[in-house]
C-alpha cells in the first residue's frame, strides 16, 4: 500500500484517483498520523457488504439467544426492565 503525505496527496489527486481506480490502495497521512485509505469503489462496496453481514449474523445469534427466554415470557440474562415511566424520567439512560 502506498503511503502518501496530504499536502502531496492535494498535488496528486489526479494519480492517486487513477491508481485507486486500478485497484491500489492509498493510504493518505496528515502529519503521518490520522489516516485514510482510498480504495476503489468496487472494494468499498464489498467491505460495507461485508460490514452488514456481520452486523446481520450478530442480530440473528441475539435473536436466537433471547427467543427461547421471551417464548417462557422470561427476562433473558444480561437484560433489564424498565417501566414506562422510569424511560420518561430518563432513568438509567447513558
Amino acid at each position: 500500500m502506498k503511503e502518501v503525505p496530504l499536502k502531496q496527496a492535494r498535488e496528486q489527486l489526479g494519480k492517486l484517483h487513477s491508481d485507486a481506480v486500478h485497484g491500489n490502495h492509498i493510504k493518505i497521512t496528515r502529519h503521518g498520523s490520522d489516516a485514510v485509505i482510498l480504495v476503489p469503489e468496487a472494494d468499498y462496496q464489498e467491505y460495507q457488504a461485508l460490514k452488514r453481514e456481520r452486523i446481520e449474523a450478530a442480530v440473528v445469534a441475539e435473536i436466537k439467544h433471547v427467543a427461547p427466554y421471551v417464548e417462557r415470557g422470561e427476562l433473558p440474562p444480561g437484560y433489564e426492565s424498565l417501566t414506562r415511566e422510569q424511560i420518561i424520567e430518563g432513568d438509567r439512560l447513558a
